[in-house]
């Protein structure tokens, strides 16, 4: 989902963003169900085994903390190995390689010592990893979102539906496609959707130069 919203509405910096702070609100809550005492049930009794039940205060902190948690990690985690690409000039296949080993090796020693910290270590260096992400803001290299793919997948749908009754053409030059593109021909897989391209009227869809007026 965090990936699906990059993409298409808010940008990977600003999803990047988002999560972090969520996280950190997560990370927080979850904090305080160990340093307040009325924020847990008491310990169960070992002599009765019994326990007793969280109460709806309790139980609506820690489920604040892990809505938080998983929000944070779903626009953090998919979003920021693309958003390190975005910031590098060269896009080689050696770059790629050496940024990716940098990457999982850096993810990796933040696993082991969140591990190894308390929650409040842990705290503070989110809220300090957040704050630093926003203030190197003008030095990042910010790609905007794109189409929708959910939105360009339902035009494709409709655009179908409506020519259902057209014809498939008998040349190839009755198909929209794009500016210099090497394909001209939609595939047999998936036919019903070809009708989407269809040029239906050629003096109304197609301009002077060939392409399409209102793609």
């Amino acid at each position: 989902m965090g990936a699906f919203l990059a993409d298409s509405y808010m940008g990977r910096f600003l999803t990047i963003g988002l999560g972090s702070v969520c996280s950190f609100l997560g990370v927080t809550f979850l904090w305080l169900t160990a340093l307040i005492t009325q924020a847990m049930p008491p310990p169960c009794d070992q002599l009765t085994r019994s326990c007793k039940t969280a109460t709806a205060g309790q139980l609506g902190i820690l489920v604040c903390a892990l809505f938080f948690k998983s929000i944070g990690a779903g626009g953090i985690r998919p979003c920021s190995m693309p958003f390190g690409v975005d910031q590098l000039s060269n896009h080689s296949e050696k770059t790629l390689e050496s940024y990716f080993s940098w990457y999982y090796a850096a993810a990796s020693l933040g696993g082991s010592l969140g591990g190894i910290w308390s929650l409040r270590k842990s705290n503070v260096s989110r809220l300090l990893a957040t704050l630093a992400f926003y203030i190197a803001s003008p030095l990042y290299v910010k790609r905007k979102a794109t189409t929708s793919l959910f939105t360009g997948f339902v035009q494709v749908l409709a655009a179908s539906y409506k020519s259902r009754n057209h014809p498939f053409p008998s040349q190839k030059s009755g198909y929209h496609h794009g500016k210099g593109s090497e394909i001209t021909v939609p595939s047999d897989k998936f036919r019903f959707l070809n009708k989407a391209c269809i040029i239906r009227n050629a003096e109304q869809e197609i301009g002077p130069d060939g392409l399409t007026l209102d793609p």
